[in-house]
C-alpha cells in the first residue's frame, strides 16, 4: 500500500486505507475520481468493493483497478457479473502502475466530459418533452427504472412516481384494461413487453383505471432504445389522451346505428352519395331492388343507376340546391332488377363547399310505376274515348245523312227511281243496326254477360254467311274476293251466328282499309286438330307500333283522310273475344303501312256439324194470314211493322199503349201479339201477365219486340209468358221466318 501510494503521490491526490469497509467509507466520502484496490484483504475484500462501487448509484462509474498475486483472477471478477476497469498482477513494476492509473484518469476525464454534455442535451430535451402535448415517459434497462416523466404522463397517471421507481411496480399498481373491457396484466401490457422483447409498439389502445377511480383510454407509442452496440438499455413510452374522442366515436357509432336501424326499417330506398357519383350507403330497400347487398354497393357509382335519359336532370336538379333551400323532389327512371322503374325521389344536400356547391346528398325513394302505369293508362283511355266519341258521330252521321236525302227524294221521286233509293236506305240502316250490335255486343263481354248458344255447324257453312253479309261493302268498292276452302268439311261446335259475326267483323275491315279494287283472300284448311282460316288484303297495312294493342277496345291507328271510313274501334276486340269463348285464338300482322294485312283465326274442331247455312233470309215467301196485333208506344215503329207485315199477307191490328193493347186483344182476338216492352203506364211485361191471365191468352203467341236485349232481359220476358225475343231493330228477314212457321195455335 505504501509503495503504491509513493508512486501516485508524485501526480495524485492519493488517500490509502488498510481494509475493504474503510476504502467503501472513503469512496462514499471523498468521490474519487479512481480507486485501486488489492483483492486479498480481510472483511470486505476487493471483489466485494468492487460489487459495492457498482450498486452504488454515485459510484458505479469510478473506474477501479484491482491487484491480485495470482493469475487468472480477472476471469473470477467477469463470472461475479462486475467488472474491474484493470487488472495487475503483482509484482508489478511502477511504470507500469503509473501507465494504466493514467490511461483511466484521462478516459474518466473524457467520459464526464461527454456525460456533462450529454446532461446538457438531455436538459434541453426535457424542456421539449415537458412542453409537449403528449404524455412521455422513460425506463432503463435492466429492472425498468423510471428514469424520466413529465407533468402531462403525471396528470394522466392520476399520480407522479418516484424516480428510480420501476415500471413494473408503479404502473402495476394502476389497473390496466383492454380496450374490450377485459383486464389487461402489467406483464402483458406494452412497455412490459418492450423492456422484456425490445419490441416496438405503435398506436396500441390502452384503458388505464387511475387511483381516483376514473378511466382514461390512452394511445401508446413505444421505441426501444439501445447503445452503440444494439444492446437495449430503456425505452421510451409517448402516449395520448384518446378518451374524448373515443366517445365522440362510440356516440357517433351510436348514431350511425340508430339511422341506419331507422332507415332499414324503412320501405323506401335510401342511398347517400358524393356528388362525383360514390356511394357512401344503402339500406336494404336499395339494395334489393338492385339485386344485391349495401355492402357490395358501397363505393359504387351512383349515376350508373339512373337512366341514361334522366341523368342530366337529375344532376342539374341537385346541383341547385343550396343551404336554405336544401332538399327537392323529382320523378326519374331508376335502373332495377325488374329493369327501369319510375321512382319518386326526395333529394336533401348534406354538406356544402366553401363556394356553395353540394359535396354530399341523400335520396329517398318510392317506387311510383304503377301509379305511372295508371296514369299513361288513364291518358290512353280519355285519348280513346274522345277518338270514340268522335267516331261515333262521324259513323252515326254518316247513314243519317243520306237517309234524310233519301227522304226529301223519295217525296220527289218516279216509281222508276225509288228501287234504288230503298236499297241505299236499307244499307244505310243495317249499318246502324250494326253499330249498335257492336255496343251492345262489348258491353256483354265487358260484363261477362254473353253466351254462346252452340250446336253442330261445319266451317264453310260460317264463311258463306259471313261472305253474304259483307258482300255489299266488298261489291260497292269494287275488291276482289278469292275464295279457298278445303274439300272436307270442317266440323265446328259453335255458336253459328257469334263465329259469322267474327269472319265478317274481319272481311269488312279488310274491305274499308283497302283501296278500291284491291285484293282480298280467304283461305282455310284443317291443321294440327284445329280449324285455320286466314283473311288478308292488300290494303293499308298495320303499323308495327300498333300491333301490340290491335285488339284493344277503342284501339285505332292514326285517324287520316285515307283511314275516314274506319269504324269505331270495337270490332277487333269483339272479334278476338268471341273467338276466345270458342276455345280459339286470333292473331294480326302487316309487314307496315301500304303492305296489306293478314288475320288468322285458330278454332278447335269439332265431331259433327250440322249443315244449315243460318243466316239466309226467305225474301219472297209470304206469311200465313194470321191476325197480328202489332203494340208500341213508338207510333211510327208500330206503323211502319203493321203495314210491312200487311205488304207479307198478315191480317194487323195496331196498339199505342198497355190498355189499348188489353182493348185491342178482347176485339181483335189476335193470333200473335208483337209487344214493346219499354211502355209508359203498363209495360209489356204486365200487358203479357194480364193476357195470359185470360181464357185466349193461352193460345196466343207472344212475341217481345225491345231495346233490351241482354239475357236476365230474355229471363225476365220469359217469366212475364212470352214466347219469343227479338232486338230492335228487329231482323226482318228472322221476323218473316218465325211467322211463317206459326200454326193457327200457340207457337212451339
Amino acid at each position: 500500500r505504501e509503495y503504491a501510494r509513493r508512486l501516485l503521490a508524485a501526480d495524485y491526490d492519493v488517500e490509502a486505507v488498510a481494509n475493504g469497509e474503510a476504502a467503501l467509507a472513503a469512496a462514499r466520502a471523498r468521490r474519487p475520481e479512481l480507486v485501486v484496490s488489492d483483492v486479498m484483504m480481510p472483511g470486505l475484500d476487493g471483489f466485494g468493493l468492487l460489487r459495492a462501487l457498482r450498486a452504488d448509484p454515485a459510484l458505479r462509474t469510478v473506474p477501479v483497478i484491482l491487484l491480485s498475486a495470482r493469475a487468472g483472477e480477472e476471469a473470477r471478477i467477469e463470472g461475479l457479473g462486475v467488472g474491474a476497469d484493470d487488472y495487475l498482477v503483482k509484482p508489478f513494476s511502477a511504470r507500469e502502475l503509473l501507465v494504466r492509473v493514467g490511461a483511466l484518469l484521462r478516459s474518466a476525464e473524457i467520459r464526464r466530459e461527454a456525460q456533462k454534455a450529454l446532461r446538457k442535451t438531455e436538459r434541453r430535451y426535457r424542456t421539449v418533452l415537458g412542453l409537449m402535448p403528449a404524455a412521455v415517459y422513460t425506463c432503463e434497462a435492466p429492472g425498468g427504472a423510471i428514469t424520466y416523466y413529465n407533468e402531462h404522463a403525471a396528470r394522466l397517471w392520476g399520480r407522479a412516481p418516484a424516480l428510480g421507481d420501476t415500471d413494473e411496480r408503479f404502473c402495476g399498481s394502476l389497473r390496466l384494461w383492454r380496450p374490450d373491457g377485459t383486464a389487461l396484466p402489467h406483464a402483458a401490457a406494452p412497455m412490459a413487453l418492450a423492456m422484456r422483447e425490445g419490441c416496438p409498439f405503435r398506436n396500441e389502445e390502452v384503458v388505464i383505471e387511475r387511483p381516483d377511480g376514473t378511466r382514461i383510454t390512452v394511445l401508446v407509442n413505444i421505441d426501444p432504445l439501445r447503445d452503440e452496440d444494439g444492446k437495449l438499455v430503456g425505452a421510451i413510452n409517448v402516449f395520448h389522451d384518446v378518451s374524448e374522442r373515443r366517445q365522440a366515436e362510440e356516440a357517433l357509432r351510436e348514431s350511425e346505428a340508430r339511422y341506419r336501424a331507422v332507415v332499414e326499417s324503412q320501405a323506401e330506398m335510401v342511398c347517400r352519395f358524393r356528388m362525383d357519383g360514390t356511394i357512401l350507403f344503402v339500406n336494404g330497400a336499395y339494395a334489393r331492388a338492385r339485386g344485391t347487398t349495401s355492402e357490395a354497393l358501397a363505393g359504387t357509382n351512383f349515376w350508373s343507376f339512373i337512366s341514361e335519359a334522366d341523368r342530366v336532370h337529375v344532376r342539374a336538379m341537385l346541383e341547385r340546391l343550396t343551404p336554405e333551400a336544401p332538399e327537392a323532389r323529382i320523378e326519374n327512371r331508376f335502373q332495377t332488377t325488374e329493369g327501369e322503374r319510375w321512382t319518386l325521389w326526395t333529394n336533401r344536400a348534406l354538406a356544402f363547399d366553401a363556394d356553395r356547391r353540394v359535396l354530399e346528398a341523400q335520396s329517398t325513394g318510392v317506387d311510383i310505376t304503377e301509379r305511372k302505369c295508371m296514369e299513361a293508362a288513364l291518358r290512353e283511355a280519355d285519348r280513346a274515348k274522345d277518338e270514340f266519341l268522335a267516331t261515333l258521330s262521324h259513323e252515326l252521321r254518316n247513314p243519317l245523312a243520306p237517309l234524310r236525302n233519301s227522304l226529301h227524294l223519295l217525296r220527289r221521286a218516279d216509281p222508276q227511281r225509288a228501287q234504288p233509293i230503298h236499297d241505299m236506305m236499307e244499307r244505310q240502316v243495317n249499318h246502324l243496326v250494326r253499330l249498335v250490335d257492336d255496343l251492345m255486343d262489348m258491353s256483354r263481354i265487358a260484363r261477362g254477360s254473353l253466351e254462346l248458344r252452340r250446336e253442330a255447324v261445319t266451317l264453310q257453312a260460317v264463311l258463306k254467311n259471313a261472305i253474304e253479309t259483307s258482300e255489299p261493302l266488298i261489291s260497292d268498292a269494287g275488291h276482289r274476293l278469292q275464295v279457298s276452302l278445303p274439300a272436307e268439311a270442317l266440323p265446328l261446335e259453335a255458336d253459328p251466328v257469334r263465329l259469322s259475326q267474327v269472319f265478317a267483323n274481319l272481311l269488312n275491315n279488310a274491305a274499308r282499309y283497302t283501296p278500291a279494287r284491291g285484293d282480298i283472300r280467304i283461305e282455310a284448311r284443317r291443321e294440327h286438330g284445329e280449324a285455320v282460316v286466314e283473311i288478308s288484303d292488300t290494303g293499308e297495312g298495320i303499323e308495327p307500333a300498333e300491333l301490340p294493342r290491335l285488339f284493344e277496345m277503342f284501339s285505332q291507328g292514326e285517324r287520316t283522310s285515307r283511314r275516314s271510313q274506319g269504324g269505331l274501334g270495337i270490332g277487333l276486340a269483339i272479334v278476338r273475344r268471341l273467338v276466345q269463348m270458342h276455345g280459339g285464338s286470333v292473331l294480326g300482322r302487316s309487314e307496315g303501312l301500304g303492305k296489306g294485312s293478314c288475320f288468322t283465326v285458330r278454332l278447335p274442331l269439332g265431331a259433327a256439324a250440322g249443315s244449315a247455312a243460318h243466316g239466309v233470309l226467305a225474301q219472297s215467301a209470304k206469311i200465313a194470314p194470321h191476325r197480328v196485333l202489332v203494340v208500341d208506344d213508338n207510333r211510327d215503329a208500330a206503323s211502319s211493322l203493321g203495314m210491312l207485315l200487311g205488304f207479307l199477307g198478315a191480317d194487323v191490328a195496331v196498339a199505342h199503349d198497355g190498355t189499348g193493347a188489353l182493348e185491342a186483344f178482347e176485339r181483335y182476338r189476335p193470333d200473335i201479339v208483337l209487344l214493346d216492352i219499354g211502355m209508359p203506364g203498363m209495360n209489356g211485361y204486365d200487358v203479357a201477365r194480364a193476357i195470359r191471365r185470360r181464357s185466349q191468352g193461352e193460345r196466343v203467341a207472344l212475341v217481345a219486340l225491345t231495346g233490351w236485349g241482354q239475357e236476365q232481359d230474355r229471363r225476365r220476358a220469359h217469366d212475364a209468358g212470352f214466347d219469343h225475343h227479338f232486338i230492335k231493330p228487329a231482323d226482318i228477314g228472322a221476323l218473316q221466318s218465325l211467322l211463317s212457321g206459326l200454326t193457327l195455335h200457340k207457337l212451339s
